[in-house]
């Protein structure tokens, strides 16, 4: 009858042994795809950065050498659609000449067609998914309503919404390749000049404002001008973003005012506690009276 009792425990433990092994290697597996996933872009940003200067000059002298080279396409008449037709008689000639001289020697040509198996696939899309989701949730955090990272977004989203259509895509995919190898290492390097300044002239800013005696017609002169300036759908864009401050402007006044009442009732409690009496005291004065 033991023998009996234990066979299924046994059997029970050695389940729990592989659920426990499963779950282990499902977090193993999770580690490894994130430790690969912060290892690429790390390596991006050391690229961006100019950490290791041999191999960011290089591709930026490559990426440099194409995006002038390709400049210089303007004055040729480039199709991308006439390039592409005379690359695929290029390859169809070719086919043709290999396969004729090989069937004139007497060899057999091996119809050997092209198929993307489900093991290729599956692994092009397990290399492409952490891309993929980590640009999804930046996507989700950009637009998350948040009135901190819409002040961010919005500025930017405006400007290209406005002025795209001036400037070509190759264009902007050329000051995005300079400006991916310049400006975040010019930041990192002059940040605490970029600091300095700012702050210097927000406190002029500030200064002035608090020396001007007619604050609200200032203001509002200022506003009715820029007004009548601009067109409706950048009035449109103001009115939002105003709204977007004025929210932004509650969340930081409703933390800082809870934190306030906080400190008030504390204090009160503390004033209160010093100055009641104490029990002793009152029980004396009873006795007294009594």
């Amino acid at each position: 009858m033991q023998c009996q009792q234990s066979v299924p425990s046994i059997v029970e433990e050695c389940r729990e042994d592989d659920g426990h092994e499963d779950e282990d290697e499902e977090e193993e597996e999770e580690e490894i795809i994130c430790d690969t996933k912060n290892k690429r872009m790390q390596s991006i940003v050391d690229l961006v950065m100019w950490r290791d200067a041999s191999r960011s000059a290089f591709v930026f002298g490559i990426g440099s050498f194409l995006v002038i080279s390709s400049s210089y396409t303007k004055d040729f008449n480039f199709s991308l659609i006439s390039t592409f037709s005379y690359l695929c008689l290029l390859y169809l000639a070719t086919i043709f000449l290999y396969t004729s001289i090989a069937r004139c020697d007497g060899n057999n040509v091996e119809d050997r067609s092209a198929v993307l198996t489900e093991e290729d696939a599956t692994q092009l899309i397990s290399n492409l998914l952490p891309y993929i989701n980590d640009i999804l949730t930046k996507t989700k955090i950009l637009f998350s309503g948040d009135p901190a990272t819409t002040i961010k977004a919005a500025m930017p989203l405006f400007l290209l919404a406005r002025y795209g259509g001036i400037v070509p895509i190759s264009t902007m995919f050329k000051l995005a390749f300079f400006g991916a190898f310049t400006v975040p290492r010019f930041l990192s390097a002059y940040s605490l000049q970029i600091e300095r300044y700012a702050t210097f002239l927000l406190n002029r800013a500030r200064d002035a404002w608090d020396t001007c005696t007619h604050k609200k017609a200032a203001a509002a002169t200022t506003f009715v001008v820029l007004w009548n300036l601009f067109s409706p759908s950048a009035r449109a864009w103001i009115v939002f973003m105003l709204l977007v401050l004025l929210r932004y402007s509650h969340q930081i006044t409703g933390t800082s005012g809870l934190t306030i009442d906080i400190g008030i009732t504390d204090d009160t409690m503390k004033n209160n506690s010093e100055m009641d009496p104490p029990v002793s005291q009152i029980s004396e004065c009873t006795d007294v009276l009594q």
